[in-house]
């Protein structure tokens, strides 16, 4: 315990300043970067037997150690939670850095390789660099979750290709990345979250290459030393055209509903069609729409779900089930690429975005009018 208290106070002391980290998201205005530390890390020991375990600890290993060992060669695993990557985004730059704190070898090649299998961290704090008994739930160069799960491989399952690798020398920062391979595994993971497993740090590992092993802060460490991954990505564009708000019951029973086909387009001049159904039959109606956002007021028992200034349409008929019948066969139907070209409203431009909704007469119903829920949609080039 002395031992790691002092090495705390080691780090505090030194001459390094870096942000603190947290698994947030930047602002939008600062781009679309995801800065997090490791969401768990740990560190393999070729015991052969699969009883060490690190993972509870303020760093972890990788490389080979010297004699005194029975069990020479480490191996690091690290994973993230890129669950506030939006899913569909494009990721396009992903950078690793670690914090070597501690060695006794020279300038050594390190390299990440993807990892295959899901594992789990555990909770034991090993001594020095020589992990402890593992405990349930620990990572072991045999188990993924000491004692029942195992690896197919002893030493982790990873692909045989490095994904990047860093020459790693004295005490300070190291960067892996951006390369190609990192980014396609990062966007594997956001793509299919199940896949997430992170990467294994692998150092030279041959006898014959003499002593090699590093020691890196794990997330348990000091904030500012902790694993730092930086992802940059694109998230993905909204939907042309989405539902929104609430709409109001008719007199029968019925729940009017919008609905749309085609998309909204400055150059088409037809094609997209704003519709309304499930609505009353033989009644007038029209659709209303504005340029300045959507609302949520409440209105003769409904909702008004468009930010005023508004601007009408025509008024049209429901049609459906000839009189006398009284049913919600009714539909509305208004091409809004025809109202776009036609140039009527110079605000319905291309990149320009529209909230709409229809209003139809209820002779029976509260206040004698019903109202759909809405449609919302950026007019494309």
């Amino acid at each position: 315990m002395i031992a790691i208290l002092s090495r705390f106070a080691a780090l505090r002391s030194a001459l390094v300043l870096v942000p603190a980290l947290a698994g947030v998201a930047a602002p939008r205005a600062q781009a679309d970067v995801l800065v997090t530390t490791t969401s768990k890390d740990a560190t393999l020991f070729n015991d052969t037997v699969g009883n060490r375990a690190n993972g509870g600890n303020f760093s972890f290993y990788a490389g080979r150690a010297g004699t005194n060992t029975g069990w020479p060669v480490r191996r690091g695993l690290v994973a993230f939670d890129l669950t506030s990557i939006p899913a569909g985004s494009t990721v396009t730059n992903v950078q690793l850095r670690l914090y070597m704190s501690q060695t006794t070898s020279g300038a050594k090649t390190f390299e990440l390789k993807r990892v295959t299998t899901g594992w789990n961290e555990g909770t034991t704090v090993g001594f020095s660099g020589n992990g402890g008994v593992a405990v349930s739930g620990d990572v072991t160069w045999r188990h993924t979750f000491w004692n029942t799960q195992l690896w197919t491989t002893p030493g982790g399952d990873f692909v045989s290709t490095a994904s990047a690798s860093a020459s790693v020398n004295a005490v300070g920062f190291y960067t892996w990345g951006s390369t190609a391979t990192m980014v396609a595994d990062v966007q594997g993971w956001v793509n299919n979250p199940s896949t997430s497993h992170g990467w294994i740090l692998i150092g030279p590992e041959s006898a014959g290459g003499g002593k090699s092993a590093k020691q890196f802060e794990a997330r348990e460490s000091v904030a500012q030393f902790r694993p730092q991954l930086t992802v940059t990505y694109t998230p993905p564009p909204p939907p042309p055209v989405t539902i929104y708000c609430t709409a109001k019951l008719n007199s029968l029973g019925c729940t009017p509903s919008i609905g749309f086909s085609g998309l909204p387009d400055s150059n088409a001049g037809s094609g997209f069609l704003i519709t309304a159904t499930n609505v009353l039959n033989n009644k007038a109606g029209l659709l209303y729409y504005g340029t300045g956002g959507a609302a949520a007021l409440t209105f003769q028992g409904g909702f008004l779900c468009v930010k005023a200034p508004t601007l009408r349409t025509p008024s049209q008929g429901s049609g459906g089930t000839p009189s006398p019948a009284n049913d919600c066969s009714g539909a509305y139907s208004i091409d809004f690429n025809t109202r776009i070209a036609s140039g009527v409203d110079p605000a319905l431009v291309s990149g320009a975005s529209f909230w709409a909704q229809y209003w139809s007469r209820d002779p029976n119903g509260t206040f004698t009018t019903n109202l759909t829920n809405a449609v919302t949609g950026t007019i494309q080039p």
